[in-house]
């Protein structure tokens, strides 16, 4: 489950990367499919679902990670950062440690009525699947307000 998990939140960061609208997660393989990034990406994702232990799952989203985090740089929004991944701390796994980047495109901030804002939790989308809550913009505000 963590696995497809991860699988659909990186589908995610590539429409987002790519500047493309995230459609809802029934059409979401559908839609990805169309990105510039599938071709390269697919096989390890499906590589990744289809996995049998947990040594295997961590082999294909190495690969992702280091491909998104070399896609990213191609994007030239922050300074370059390494793509390689990295253990976390002294446990088994290894990961991208992906606080950076967001940490690199948040001091690219400069406007004044963005940086005055709170800091964001993440999209709805990160919260929930309901179609309805992500499509209507006024239940969302209502949605996110129960959060905080």
């Amino acid at each position: 489950m963590v696995t497809s998990r991860l699988v659909r939140n990186i589908m995610r960061l590539c429409f987002l990367m790519e500047r493309r609208y995230a459609p809802c997660s029934k059409m979401l393989e559908t839609a990805f499919g169309r990105l510039s990034c599938a071709g390269a990406l697919t096989p390890a994702l499906t590589a990744a679902l289809r996995s049998g232990n947990w040594r295997e799952r961590e082999a294909s989203p190495t690969t992702i990670y280091e491909y998104l985090a070399r896609y990213h740089h191609s994007l030239a929004i922050t300074p370059p950062l390494s793509p390689e991944v990295s253990p976390f701390y002294k446990r088994p796994f290894v990961v991208i440690h992906a606080d950076r980047f967001a940490e690199a495109i948040q001091a690219q901030i400069e406007d004044p009525a963005v940086l005055a804002l709170p800091p964001h939790r993440g999209g709805v989308d990160q919260y929930t699947d309901s179609t309805p809550l992500l499509s209507d913009s006024n239940l969302r505000r209502l949605n996110l307000t129960r959060i905080d």
